[in-house]
């Protein structure tokens, strides 16, 4: 026992002495390696506008996906019904969400058409979107850490990035679809860097800055306009010259947006979303709010009860004291989560599709992470919950990868999954791969991931802490 207690001691010292460029490097090649190797094989079910408009944007430089009509097999054949996710107006097809995500991909599409990819493969620009999702979640992760290692001990903001790039909705989700909601998580981290940065050395340009991300991130997912409100606040007590320099950042990203909306669906107040848009808050809080936390289908309690130590780092914030300025952002970033929380549980879609998952908070996980940072500052001297935060940590990532095993074959199930079962224990997703294929045939498949894992692993782990134990690297 005491020969691992000095091993984890020599580890700790070891990352809390590494350059952090080292260190980003090691989480890119983790993130982007294990998510492309470890694909999800569907397409998202709201998907497909966002992966197929970089196509029109290229090809026709329209925003319209009325050439992509009956060509895209299934997808956009609207004789099957599959015109959930697409929004009509004027005679036109435009995608149901946001075009942010799209744009983001489009050089990665333009690279393979500039290469001379077929312009028909359907199927390859299918392949580029997770790529592009996939590099996303590669960004977020990187800038995530950044973000954590300026709150907390730097091993300790390198194991939690790792918590939300695989012990989090997010490896699943990355792997499967290229969607409105990871743009958004990208652009929140960004302004909340933006944030830390303003309260070390602030100016002008870091102000605009900040509010230029945030004004992307709502516009890549309306919804995170609620977030936003607590992140105005937040610079308006720096006084009036912050905020308007921070609206200044913005207004660009919302002229575009209206812009867009007008072009599309005729009015700037448009979206794709529709009357559904003021009937879908239909759902009463008592049932959304302890779906989304609690249930076995679709909780966070199943699918990343880390993430629920953020109501201890909210408690740590307003209660504990945390030393300024960090505590303001920690108090803004708590209200902010806490009123996105409400505010979806109000959704009708509050359990994120028919099939198993919990998304509905995707776009608030980097937030949630920091908030958990916060937590650990508070109670970190205390053994149980650092192991209470571990186990918290690793069966998310265990489930994660028992997902990325077994979901592939057992789509059409999933996709018929019945609301009524969400409190049924019986029913969940770890229950249901047991159940189906038996011990033997579970544990045999789940090892063979796990073998997979490793192999593209445990050679850049040893190599990094080779590195850092010769002394190069280091800070």
């Amino acid at each position: 026992m005491n020969r691992l207690r000095a091993r984890y001691r020599q580890i700790v010292t070891l990352l809390d002495g590494a350059s952090p460029t080292l260190l980003v490097a090691y989480l890119c090649y983790v993130v982007i390696t294990v998510f492309l190797l470890t694909q999800v094989q569907v397409i998202g079910g709201d998907s497909p506008p966002t992966v197929y408009l970089p196509v029109t944007l290229l090809r026709w430089g329209t925003f319209r996906l009325d050439p992509l009509i009956g060509q895209v097999p299934v997808l956009f054949d609207l004789e099957q019904h599959t015109f959930h996710y697409l929004a009509e107006s004027n005679g036109h097809y435009y995608s149901k969400y946001s075009p942010v995500a799209a744009l983001l991909a489009l050089p990665l599409y333009a690279l393979y058409l500039g290469l001379g990819g077929a312009p028909d493969n359907w199927l390859a620009y299918l392949f580029l979107s997770r790529v592009a999702a996939t590099l996303i979640a590669a960004a977020i992760t990187s800038f995530l850490f950044l973000a954590l290692r300026r709150m907390v001990f730097q091993h300790r903001a390198f194991f939690l990035a790792l918590v939300y790039a695989f012990g989090t909705f997010t490896w699943a989700f990355a792997t499967n679809t290229l969607a409105t909601q990871s743009s958004a998580e990208l652009f929140l981290i960004l302004a909340i860097l933006a944030f830390m940065q303003l309260s070390e050395q602030p100016s002008g340009w870091r102000y605009a800055l900040a509010g230029l991300w945030v004004g992307l991130a709502v516009a890549a997912r309306l919804q995170v306009l609620v977030v936003s409100v607590f992140l105005t606040l937040y610079i308006a007590r720096r006084g009036w010259g912050a905020l308007w320099r921070f609206i200044g950042g913005a207004l660009p990203v919302a002229l575009l947006l209206i812009w867009y909306n007008i072009a599309a669906f005729g009015s700037p107040l448009g979206t794709g979303y529709g009357a559904e848009a003021a009937w879908g808050w239909s759902t009463p809080l008592w049932v959304g709010l302890p779906g989304i936390l609690i249930t076995p289908a679709h909780g966070l309690l199943m699918y990343s009860p880390v993430l629920l130590f953020a109501f201890g780092g909210g408690w740590v914030v307003w209660r504990r004291g945390v030393e300024a300025p960090m505590a303001q952002l920690g108090r803004c970033l708590s209200l902010a989560s806490l009123a996105y929380l409400l505010l979806m549980s109000h959704w009708w879609a509050w359990h994120g599709g028919v099939a198993y998952n919990q998304r509905m908070l995707q776009e608030i996980h980097p937030l949630l992470i920091l908030l958990v940072a916060y937590a650990w500052r508070g109670f970190g001297d205390s053994r149980r919950f650092r192991w209470a935060l571990l186990a918290a940590s690793l069966w998310p990532i265990w489930l994660n990868v028992v997902r990325v095993t077994f979901y592939d074959q057992h789509l059409d199930v999933l996709e018929k999954f019945d609301p009524a079962v969400v409190w049924s224990l019986r029913n969940c997703e770890l229950l249901m791969y047991l159940r189906w294929h038996g011990v033997g045939g579970f544990l045999s498949g789940v090892g063979q991931t796990v073998l997979l894992l490793l192999a593209v692993t445990v050679a850049p782990t040893l190599l990094l802490f080779r590195l850092l134990r010769r002394g190069r690297w280091r800070v």
